[in-house]
């Protein structure tokens, strides 16, 4: 079995030792290169990759990485794309050995997005970005995926493959809404695009322009997910939020909560704005609900404050606040277990302890 890893650059010369690094078990690694000037093609080379130049204009990352595959020799059997700031778990290729079966077409893993400057991964869910050579193709202008193409597919999904995105924050994401835009428009139908371009114009804080493809997401048919719908309805609360209308708002986040129950980000979000209108039981109540939750992140839009100290602090500022010190208590520290080295956690911990005591 021949693997490639495959992936699309430009100027990432910071990241081609860790990227050549991380590919070491790889049959054939392959880039191609959209026009760098910062020595990208050279290093990678240098360290034994093919790299073939690509113009793609206008620009697009769906044809881009096309490009790419349709690059790539066609004795390969199966395809990896990775991007130069990914990194593979260690002994990937045994665990890829042992774990892919015959007649597997594509596999999935653990993928944790945009690590933290601590080192925490700030989204954790799943992925396949691992396919067969043949049978396969991108689409969308901006946040492409793979789609079989006239092939029935047989999945496998890996126990021991992780995949670690540690991201150049200096690099601009300017082009992304405008290729959203583009998706959006090419698919109108589509609830994944509306939900990206809902998601970039928050990012940019456009909150009529969010609140109108938010709606429009969600009277979309194809709008079936309802983790997704959760998410855009927190999107909304925020819209309201952000224009001062906390009423409706807060109605949105209750919406979430009855549309995925189970998702712990919109209980999450809900405990934060009760927080803010100083609703303790309310904002206890949602916190608690969040805190039940077990189940992991599995979505490339969830919201890794839902599984960091963030619950524990909200139930123990709300409980403090209700006068039941000893379940403050509790919660500030399992919060600073969660995050030992806050220091206003510690403090939260010490005061609470002097009010259990005299309780």
């Amino acid at each position: 079995m021949r693997i490639a890893i495959y992936a699309i650059a430009k100027n990432e010369a910071k990241h081609v030792d860790g990227f050549l690094k991380t590919c070491q078990g790889a049959d054939f690694v392959f880039v191609a290169d959209t026009g760098s000037t910062d020595g990208t093609v050279e290093a990678l080379r240098a360290g034994g990759a093919t790299v073939v130049p690509i113009m793609i204009r206008p620009w697009r990352f769906d044809t881009a990485r096309n490009a790419a595959l349709a690059l790539l020799p066609a004795d390969i059997d199966i395809c990896l794309a990775l991007d130069l700031d990914e990194r593979l778990s260690d002994g990937w290729r045994e665990h890829f050995d042992k774990e892919w079966r015959p007649g597997a077409t594509r596999g999935h893993y653990l993928y944790a997005w945009s690590h933290q400057a601590d080192g925490s991964p700030g989204v954790e869910y799943w992925t396949d970005r691992c396919h067969a050579r043949q049978g396969y193709l991108w689409r969308h202008a901006c946040h492409e995926a793979l789609f079989p193409d006239r092939l029935e597919e047989v999945h496998v999904y890996f126990k021991n493959l992780r995949v670690d995105h540690w991201p150049d924050s200096s690099k601009s994401r300017g082009q992304y809404l405008d290729l959203l835009e583009v998706a959006a428009a090419e698919e109108p139908h589509s609830a994944r695009n509306a939900f990206y371009l809902t998601r970039e114009r928050i990012f940019y804080r456009d909150w009529t322009g969010a609140e109108q493809e938010a709606r429009r997401y969600l009277a979309l048919p194809s709008a079936t997910w309802k983790e997704q719908n959760s998410a855009v309805m927190g999107y909304l609360a925020r819209c309201r939020a952000a224009v001062g209308d906390r009423a409706h708002a807060l109605e949105w986040l209750r919406r979430a909560t009855q549309t995925a129950p189970e998702r712990r980000e919109a209980w999450v979000q809900l405990a934060d704005m009760l927080y803010e209108t100083g609703d303790w039981a309310a904002c206890y109540a949602a916190a608690a609900k969040a805190l039940a939750i077990k189940k992991g992140p599995t979505a490339a839009f969830n919201d890794p404050r839902a599984a960091s100290a963030h619950p524990h602090d909200l139930a123990s500022f709300a409980a403090s606040r209700l006068g039941q010190h000893a379940t403050a208590l509790k919660h500030a520290q399992d919060a600073l277990s969660l995050s030992p080295g806050d220091e206003r956690l510690a403090r939260n911990v010490a005061a609470l302890g002097k009010l259990a005591a005299s309780a």
